[in-house]
């Protein structure tokens, strides 16, 4: 039941910290280690830096792929996230594009994208972004609030009207 709350938290918030690593914990478990990779792997990218995440995805790693590493690789969106935070939107645009190239499943680097483009004045890029994200995640809280501030910077709030709704 637990998992099952923290999936409906992840359909709001898809880069949710803790229910990524409380998923994570869940399926680890209950023996689900594939997800129980993923998720950690979602929580570590956006806390590089968080010592029990390393450990955990390691231990993981050797014990259920026969990778033993000292040292963790950065995924590209923790990369994407690095670059954000350094202020270089550009790169970090790059790198997603990439990154969703490779895997266009990952509704949490597409709504990061989303959220890159706002931030870089690429409005238009970002409200599609978002619409995509919206199309697995109707629910998303952030790509709603991307989709609401572009029909309302457009002076159309009639067409923000729907994405005010669901975020209310």
């Amino acid at each position: 039941e637990a998992a099952e709350v923290f999936r409906r938290v992840l359909s709001v918030y898809p880069d949710d910290i803790i229910a990524h690593s409380s998923l994570a914990a869940i399926y680890r478990q209950t023996g689900n280690d594939d997800d129980a990779i993923w998720h950690l792997e979602r929580a570590y990218e956006q806390d590089t830096a968080n010592a029990g995440y390393q450990q955990s995805l390691r231990e993981l790693y050797r014990q259920h792929r026969g990778i033993d590493q000292p040292r963790l690789q950065l995924t590209t969106g923790a990369v994407a996230r690095q670059y954000l935070a350094g202020g270089r939107q550009d790169e970090a645009i790059k790198t997603l594009h990439e990154a969703l190239a490779a895997a266009p499943q990952r509704t949490d680097l597409r709504l990061l994208l989303a959220r890159a483009l706002w931030d870089s004045g690429q409005s238009v890029e970002s409200a599609e972004a978002a619409l995509d994200t919206l199309e697995t995640l109707p629910d998303c809280l952030e790509a709603n609030h991307i989709m609401a501030r572009f029909w309302l910077d457009e002076k159309r709030p009639s067409d923000a009207q729907r994405y005010v709704g669901r975020i209310e």
